[in-house]
């Protein structure tokens, strides 16, 4: 029979080798979402140390704002991507937008408190001086 398909036989996605290119370059993003969990919720749950968390992260974030500008004509957001393949990583999702690793997030953020506490301590000592 003419039409019959053979289970043995790779099915291709492509014609041709740009579309190849496209199918691979759009893995490669999976890839590096998925990879990009995986670090994030290592991270959370200690497994990893921050020196080998933020290293990691930073490379991960690179490569996929590198991927995203080579498939950016099929792939108009992450989050669409993500919707249009099933993928469920909302740790990777959020550090995706917030964009740096959370060891430089926190890190900001700390040093922001440290500061407004630094103000709030030099106010309240020259309040009481003048009461004083």
């Amino acid at each position: 029979m003419a039409g019959t398909i053979s289970l043995d036989e790779e099915a291709r996605l492509y014609q041709t080798n740009s579309e190849r290119e496209k199918y691979e370059s759009l893995a490669t993003l999976y890839g590096i979402v998925v990879a990009l969990d995986y670090v994030e919720r290592a991270y959370v749950r200690d497994a990893i140390s921050a020196a080998q968390y933020s290293p990691a992260c930073s490379r991960l974030l690179s490569q996929y704002k590198t991927m995203l500008k080579l498939v950016s004509d099929d792939v108009p957001s992450i989050e669409e991507f993500m919707k249009k393949y099933k993928m469920d990583h909302p740790a990777a999702l959020h550090r995706i937008q917030v964009g740096l690793p959370a060891t430089v997030e926190h890190a900001s953020e700390a040093a922001n408190s440290s500061e407004t506490a630094q103000s709030v301590a030099e106010t309240t000592q020259v309040q009481q001086q003048i009461l004083s």
